[in-house]
């Protein structure tokens, strides 16, 4: 399976995350896409608003992992 440089990808099963992006602030971000019926949507997530979402706690114990 060949990659698309563009894509960052998970670290052991190369999942595709999305496209990292610098924000006209300077910042770092990511551009996700996804499939929604017939058309594409796109969003672009903060690193600051990734991070917040995922510190927001909604894992279940027993779903977190080390890394």
């Amino acid at each position: 399976m060949k990659q698309d440089n563009k894509l960052i990808y998970s670290p052991e099963e190369k999942i595709p995350i999305g496209e990292p992006i610098i924000l006209p602030n300077g910042g770092h971000g990511i551009r996700l896409k996804w499939r929604r019926g017939k058309r594409d949507v796109t969003e672009i997530v903060t690193l600051d608003k990734l991070h917040e979402l995922v510190a927001q706690g909604k894992i279940k114990a027993s779903e977190q992992r080390s890394p």
